[in-house]
């Protein structure tokens, strides 16, 4: 388990679904945007707002982020959204592997690792944190993956024959 803290970051939406050369693309074109600009990337960030299992994979909607300082005024022919990323508690995963893989392994994750787990998936975005350097390549990449979560609810049992208090007492006034 991770908090991820708060972040400002820029980020432009895609509406096509998740399509790792629409994505890459735009990670290019707004990067080119913060250097022109003279910001300081922190972190490369995308945000899947829909869940494909229930929203068509070609209409899923994906923001692609890049972390910034927050910077003191923005450029009048600023092309690009902003927004504040909340700190909250995710479950954390490392991936490792070429992009076309990431989908398969979000699917493992909710296949696999939540039903053994004890956490439940909350109804919010996922967040994937690209670990880059000057090195890195698109063919291998490393990915934290952030996955928002809360504990499950366990039943309780009770001993066989025990009361509540509340019984006991209705009991005795009766």
């Amino acid at each position: 388990m991770r908090t991820l803290p708060h972040q400002f970051v820029l980020y432009k939406r895609i509406y096509t679904g998740y399509q790792s050369v629409t994505i890459q693309s735009t990670f290019r074109e707004l990067y080119e945007f913060a250097m022109q600009n003279n910001f300081v990337v922190k972190e490369f960030i995308g945000i899947l707002n829909d869940d494909p299992d229930f929203t068509g994979f070609d209409k899923c909607r994906y923001d692609v982020c890049l972390a910034i300082n927050k910077p003191e005024k923005l450029p009048r022919d600023f092309q690009c959204n902003v927004k504040s990323l909340k700190n909250a508690e995710y479950a954390c995963f490392l991936f490792e592997g070429k992009i076309e893989e990431i989908q398969p392994a979000w699917d493992y994750i909710f296949q696999h690792w939540i039903d053994t787990s004890a956490y439940v998936p909350l109804v919010s975005p996922r967040i994937e944190i690209f670990l880059l350097s000057e090195e890195s390549e698109l063919a291998s990449l490393k990915v934290r993956f952030y996955l928002p979560v809360k504990l499950k609810k366990m039943k309780q049992k009770r001993a066989r024959g025990s009361r509540s208090r509340e019984t006991k007492y209705k009991d005795k006034g009766a």
